[in-house]
């Protein structure tokens, strides 16, 4: 399994080559959450993600991240 998350980051980064922190949680359903500093980042993820991997992210969303100010967060659900 961890094979397949870290093959799932590689893809994000390697699409988008901006500094990045990319993490998962699980609760029904697994999510990829990337964290980003600038809005040009934000739109850089926002745009590559629903073509990556044939199509298995979805329900992209942005968020701030609680207690980092200079951070934006876009997350997805990984169908796969």
């Amino acid at each position: 399994m961890s094979d397949e998350l870290q093959a799932l980051i590689h893809m994000v980064e390697d699409a988008c080559p901006c500094p990045m922190q990319v993490s998962f949680t699980f609760t029904h359903e697994l999510r990829i959450a990337i964290d980003v500093r600038t809005l040009e980042e934000v739109h850089m993820v926002e745009t590559a993600l629903p073509g990556l991997g044939g199509g298995i992210f979805d329900h992209i969303t942005r968020a701030a991240i609680p207690h980092h100010a200079f951070l934006k967060r876009v997350s997805a659900t990984v169908n796969r």
